[in-house]
């Protein structure tokens, strides 16, 4: 009897998910793009997947929807209102901005994404040239459906040390840390349309600078800020024999460390970068023994060094501590950090960078 008693009770108190949400009953965002209109209004735009009958089954296949809004959420609201079934942006792969919206401000359009407790706060983030919009516009790239072709561009990007590991809730943080910028990946959309993941744009106090670094750049400020993916590919000219050689190589491990020297006149950073590198294409009459693998190492080290220094002075000219100095600053030298105006001293603080170069392996005979 006790037992009837007890099942009886807990039919009762156990009535079960209060926020269920049967698959069948929603509609899934996987892209979404945010504008900034000529009459300073917003332009949302949304991919939504669906569904397509096709004689195998069924195929995936992505509806575009575009709405002209005064604030995010009410675009994304009279979205949801096209749509037929619940509109759920939990499953959104990647969050587009565009150029103009990016120099007003990244964080306002996040601000109602971030609040909702449904968003998905681990999506991935990039700034595109011109309108975001048109990316999505594209509907496909190849066989992929759009929003799968960048989230896997920027995956592979993240492996191969050219942009960094970013979503939404990480920016946040970064944005609200005093002392530190950082850096978003940038999307290049030509005329053709090709989609191109061309490198990293720098942010500053919540603004895209316009300024980005592309190609082998972005890969060497991700190696000097300690953001090492598992590789990352260069190609530089050497000079050997009195003739002048391209090689290539690929960098197999990297540590980076910055110190901070208060010095009688100031402060001054420096940036030590320590990398350990395979060479995969050099001319074979090239290498013809250890002395000659540390001099191409001495002068991969110089040239990289002297690559650094242009991103760093690019970084200063856009006023993007994206290396977080000013953050070590305060960590390490509170009461000098007190006194600095970093809004105006990163400019003009002293930082060497210094990319010290092993080569460890010439090849697969190696």
């Amino acid at each position: 009897m006790k037992i009837l008693f007890f099942l009886f009770l807990c039919l009762v108190l156990l009535t079960g998910c209060w926020d269920l949400n049967l698959l069948k009953e929603l509609t899934l965002t996987n892209g979404v793009a945010y504008d900034l209109t000529k009459s300073d209004d917003y332009l949302v735009t949304m991919e939504i997947r669906a569904l397509k009958p096709s004689p195998t089954g069924s195929e995936p296949m992505n509806e575009i929807y575009h709405n002209k809004s005064k604030t995010i959420q009410e675009g994304t609201v009279n979205i949801s209102n096209q749509v037929a079934g619940k509109l759920k942006t939990g499953k959104v792969r990647i969050y587009l901005l565009g150029e103009d919206l990016a120099r007003k401000n990244i964080f306002h359009p996040f601000y109602y994404v971030f609040r909702d407790y449904d968003s998905a706060i681990n999506s991935n983030i990039a700034i595109v040239n011109g309108d975001a919009n048109k990316v999505l516009d594209l509907k496909k790239v190849g066989s992929k459906l759009i929003s799968d072709h960048i989230e896997q561009l920027i995956k592979s990007g993240e492996e191969e040390t050219l942009v960094p590991k970013l979503n939404i809730r990480k920016m946040i943080s970064y944005i609200f840390t005093s002392g530190t910028d950082f850096v978003i990946p940038y999307l290049f959309r030509s005329k053709e349309g090709d989609v191109e993941l061309k490198g990293v744009s720098l942010i500053h106090d919540q603004h895209y600078t316009g300024y980005n670094l592309l190609g082998q750049k972005a890969s060497l400020f991700m190696l000097l800020s300690n953001q090492f993916g598992k590789f990352a590919y260069f190609s530089e000219s050497i000079k050997q024999h009195e003739k002048q050689y391209s090689v290539s190589f690929k960098v197999k491990d990297s540590k980076s460390k910055i110190v901070i020297q208060p010095t009688k006149t100031g402060l001054k950073a420096k940036v030590n970068t320590t990398l350990k590198v395979t060479l995969t294409e050099i001319p074979s009459s090239v290498i013809e023994g250890n002395q000659q693998k540390r001099d191409i190492s001495q002068q991969l080290s110089q040239k990289l060094t002297e690559n650094a220094q242009k991103v760093v002075t690019i970084l200063q000219d856009a006023n993007s501590d994206a290396l977080g100095i000013g953050y070590k600053i305060k960590a390490h030298y509170p009461e000098i950090w007190k006194n600095l105006n970093w809004e105006k001293d990163f400019k003009t603080i002293k930082i060497i960078p210094n990319v010290k170069v092993e080569v460890i392996e010439t090849g697969i005979a190696n």
